[in-house]
């Protein structure tokens, strides 16, 4: 039998309603701020590869003694990224340079996606910065971790909570020396 009074008792609703709505609310701020974070980590990717691919277009890693690899240009790339996030992890950096003969074969799926199974595959990755007066197709990647559990099922492209982001530069080298 309930007591005299109890149905009107408005003691500890506050509490109630704050224990409903915490949740959802709490879970939509987490996942403004982890769309907010893929956001400029992908405005920093894209930004690094711009910059850098600039030393590509004007043969400036071809022609330098010694010549800039793989390693130096995704060094310079993450170094880039840092200037804007400062805890850029470079081991989750990969980049990827393509030298065709015209726009057409740079653009007709000649580069696949580096997936395999739901992870990624940087061995399909070369390094051919090409020479002068080429298409070349640069593309940078880098391995976000999702960090909101239940945002990583719907954000993440990769296994392990993982979401890819790739940055794409399409060029015509200059036709140095």
């Amino acid at each position: 039998m309930l007591r005299k009074g109890f149905l009107r008792n408005r003691k500890g609703v506050t509490a109630i309603e704050f224990g409903l709505l915490a949740a959802p609310f709490f879970l939509l701020l987490l996942g403004t701020l982890e769309v907010s974070s893929i956001f400029l980590t992908q405005t920093s990717l894209t930004q690094a590869l711009e910059i850098n691919v600039r030393l590509i277009r004007t043969g400036a890693a071809q022609t330098s003694a010694p010549a800039i690899t793989a390693a130096d240009f995704r060094t310079r790339v993450c170094n880039s990224m840092r200037q804007t996030l400062p805890n850029v992890n470079c081991a989750q950096v990969y980049v990827d340079v393509r030298a065709f003969g015209s726009f057409t074969a740079g653009v007709a799926g000649n580069s696949p996606a580096p997936t395999n199974n739901g992870a990624f595959d940087p061995t399909q990755l070369i390094y051919n910065p090409g020479g002068g007066d080429e298409t070349i197709l640069a593309r940078a990647y880098y391995e976000y971790r999702v960090i909101t559990p239940v945002l990583g099922v719907l954000l993440a492209d990769l296994s392990n909570n993982v979401r890819l982001l790739q940055a794409t530069d399409l060029f015509r080298s200059e036709p140095f020396i």
